[in-house]
């Protein structure tokens, strides 16, 4: 199982989003998407969020915020199972920065929808947009693009 997160830094009313165009996996490609990626070995969750971050966009993020957690039943090329910590993020420090990953925007939070996601953004984003804490599973068929099955249960912290 891999670990993984997805970040979204806010500003006011704007979320910072990448749009990944160089991706082995076309599946991946022209979709607008929180940052973040694998939690390296020895990483705490949050740690590997801030260094993702920072990787992909210059910024110190601070004020973490846990909204989630996503099980990704046999993902990607290798068919691996990819377990996502999904954080909001209420403070940053720096410039943001190009990146090798991709092109970073800050969009309108309620205009993120307007933009290609992945299926399962569609589902999730909206409750990390309204604040709930969430456990969820989604399984996408092979293409990538259609989700089976998805479950979710929300607590309170």
């Amino acid at each position: 199982m891999k670990l993984a997160t997805i970040c979204y830094v806010q500003e006011s009313n704007k979320t910072l989003l990448i749009c990944s165009k160089k991706k082995a996996d076309p599946r991946y490609n022209a979709k607008w998407n929180g940052l973040g990626g694998k939690i390296q070995e020895g990483e705490t969750p949050i740690e590997g969020a801030i260094r993702e971050v920072f990787e992909e966009s210059g910024l110190i993020v601070k004020d973490p915020i846990l909204h989630g957690e996503i099980l990704f039943p046999k993902m990607a090329r290798e068919k691996e199972d990819f377990y996502c910590y999904v954080y909001v993020f209420k403070g940053y420090e720096g410039d943001l920065k190009e990146s090798k990953e991709g092109i970073l925007e800050w969009v309108d939070t309620d205009k993120i929808l307007d933009r290609p996601t992945w299926t399962s953004d569609r589902i999730f984003l909206p409750w990390v947009l309204q604040g709930k804490k969430f456990k969820a599973t989604f399984t996408y068929a092979e293409d990538g693009k259609t989700i089976l099955d998805h479950s979710v249960v929300f607590y309170d912290e």
